[in-house]
């Protein structure tokens, strides 16, 4: 199958990273292997996708669970600095410019 991006190629194509594209792209293709593997068809140990694609997805969903668990340690942390921030006086808040 010779897929590519067929909408940034042609004769005025700018061979230029464009993130947004490539972005996208990501997100479809995470999403249509996470509906594979939710019915039971694992994408990264599966004979039947090339192993450019399961690499990609081994390497995309250990990316997202490392990405998820900065952002569940960012909002613990956020928690734990309101609550103490809320035991402080107003006058206390002044003074640490809060």
């Amino acid at each position: 199958m010779p897929c590519r991006d067929y909408e940034s190629s042609g004769p005025y194509a700018v061979h230029v990273v464009d993130t947004k594209q490539v972005d996208r792209l990501a997100r479809i293709a995470c999403e249509l292997a996470t509906h594979i593997e939710t019915r039971g068809k694992f994408v990264d140990r599966n004979p039947l996708f090339s192993k450019e694609t399961q690499d990609w997805w081994r390497k995309h969903k250990e990316a997202d669970a490392r990405h998820e668990a900065e952002k569940a340690k960012k909002k613990r942390l956020n928690a734990i600095k309101e609550k103490a921030i809320s035991k402080l006086t107003t006058e206390e808040r002044k003074v640490l410019g809060l």
